[in-house]
């Protein structure tokens, strides 16, 4: 997605809601997927700023333009990444962003948003990284926390 883009974007979900004969809808799946994988010591400015754009800039604000348009008692859901949980070496950048998204997702689940929401489960997937499936699935499954799942 354009981050550039968004009230555009929320204008093309208000016509496909239309054409479901809705305004509302009731899942909100944020599932930004990059992959970057490289050191904190060669990760550029631009490539960090494409990572922030995608991982959390993305979310957030679609999260808040989207907010007036969630039923009551719809969900919200933000998916993470194991790497927030374990650590290998060329995925900080990568993983500081899933963090912030997690980080995000206790805040959104604690937020007034009752103007919007009411009882909305704000929850956060974990997804076990590439490398824990291909290389190290038993040390990985060890260390990774069960999911956060947030009501209010």
């Amino acid at each position: 997605m354009n981050v550039s883009s968004f009230d555009a974007f929320v204008q093309s979900i208000r016509t496909a809601l239309a054409g479901f004969g809705t305004e509302r809808f009731d899942y909100l799946v944020n599932n930004a997927e990059t992959s970057h994988h490289d050191s904190i010591e060669k990760t550029t400015e631009e490539e960090l700023d494409s990572l922030y754009d995608v991982h959390f800039k993305g979310v957030f604000f679609l999260t808040q333009k989207l907010l007036p348009l969630i039923n009551d008692g719809g969900r919200i859901v933000n998916v993470s990444s194991g790497l927030t949980r374990i650590t290998l070496p060329g995925s900080a950048p990568y993983a500081s962003m899933k963090g912030a998204v997690e980080v995000l997702t206790l805040y959104l689940a604690k937020e007034p948003l009752a103007s919007y929401l009411r009882n909305c489960q704000i929850t956060a997937l974990l997804r076990h990284s590439q490398q824990c499936k291909n290389n190290a699935a038993s040390r990985c499954v060890d260390k990774i926390r069960r999911p956060l799942f947030i009501q209010p």
